[in-house]
């Protein structure tokens, strides 16, 4: 939690003032990871996933092959949900999905943001139309950041769809006009394809004026995907001596062009072997001090655990957040072995 309020802080994402109301949580937390009564304090990220439907059709996207889910969370619930937080309210990330699917994301954003909280939304940029200028210029998100895997040949075969790169670049020239670039960041996988071209692609966008740009180790379910069907899991090319000679030329390229990159989860060279060989984790705090909302409201501990601990719909957060089931869930992070999901989780 500290550690990544002081990235967001140094790459400018969150004030000073913001950062420190958010740290003043930090005694609860140690309070009651000292007690292990499974029990937290406020939370600091909340993620709403707003829609499972996307334009694109990645194939080691965790949600790949999902079976559609009806979007009923809406607004005004995600409104009463901060609405009943007290000040300092969370991070809010809304991602999908693809969010600009949502009719109604202004005036989420809009809600999100007049509650006080620091709002980003992760998008592959392709629906970044002309219209969407009046309100992401006068009350868009603190954040916007854009999913490219690549030159325009390699994100459109990893996308499985011709001219997405060229959508999502007219999408942020779209948002230099509007004078937003300084609110938007990059996030790339990394990727067979991508490897080689890691430094290039930095640089790139460093000449666009980006200046905030991350890569991604793939996740648990990317790594297990097939090759043969443009995934990332076994015979690949995911080999960790390959991983970790892209990653050091791009350092040294970053630090030479004075390009600011971050990696996720940052991980050593010894971190980086297991994670694309037999699989890495060590001890999470996620459920500690975030949470994730699915497009129908149910709320989730993290990522890769399949079952709801209940629905912001039905009950308040507060009976949520500490209630029985999300007790047992911390205490088992901390006295019973990791289950298989929680191996390579960006989250770590």
């Amino acid at each position: 939690m500290i550690a990544k309020l002081v990235r967001l802080i140094n790459r400018g994402d969150l004030p000073p003032r913001r950062a420190a109301g958010l740290l003043g949580r930090l005694p609860g937390y140690l309070f009651h990871r000292a007690l292990g009564d499974g029990r937290s304090g406020r939370p600091f990220l909340i993620t709403i996933e707003l829609t499972y439907r996307c334009n694109l059709s990645c194939p080691y996207c965790y949600l790949a092959g999902l079976p559609p889910v009806e979007e009923t969370v809406s607004e005004e619930e995600i409104d009463r949900l901060l609405a009943d937080l007290p000040r300092p309210r969370p991070l809010v990330h809304l991602t999908g999905g693809e969010p600009f699917l949502r009719a109604d994301l202004a005036a989420i954003v809009s809600r999100v943001r007049s509650r006080g909280c620091w709002t980003s939304v992760s998008t592959n940029g392709t629906l970044i139309s002309s219209r969407a200028g009046d309100w992401l210029e006068s009350g868009g998100p603190d954040r916007l950041t854009i999913s490219l895997n690549g030159p325009e040949e390699i994100h459109d075969a990893v996308t499985s769809r011709p001219g997405a790169f060229a959508e999502a670049m007219a999408g942020i020239d779209r948002l230099g006009s509007w004078g937003m670039l300084n609110r938007v960041a990059v996030n790339c996988l990394l990727h067979p394809r991508n490897l080689p071209i890691l430094s290039e692609f930095a640089v790139r966008l460093g000449r666009m004026g980006i200046t905030r740009v991350s890569f991604q180790h793939p996740m648990g379910p990317q790594l297990r995907s097939r090759p043969g069907e443009g995934g990332i899991g076994p015979g690949s090319a995911m080999d960790p001596g390959r991983v970790n000679g892209a990653l050091d030329s791009l350092r040294r390229v970053a630090g030479e062009k004075r390009i600011k990159v971050r990696f996720i989860p940052e991980l050593t060279p010894g971190e980086i072997a297991r994670w694309y060989s037999e699989g890495y984790s060590r001890p999470c705090r996620y459920p500690y001090f975030a949470l994730r909302i699915d497009p129908r409201g149910r709320i989730y501990p993290c990522p890769g655990f399949p079952a709801p601990f209940g629905d912001i719909r039905l009950q308040a957060l507060g009976g949520i957040w500490n209630g029985p089931a999300y007790r047992r869930f911390r205490r088992g992070l901390d006295t019973l072995p990791r289950p298989a999901a929680c191996r390579n989780c960006c989250k770590i």
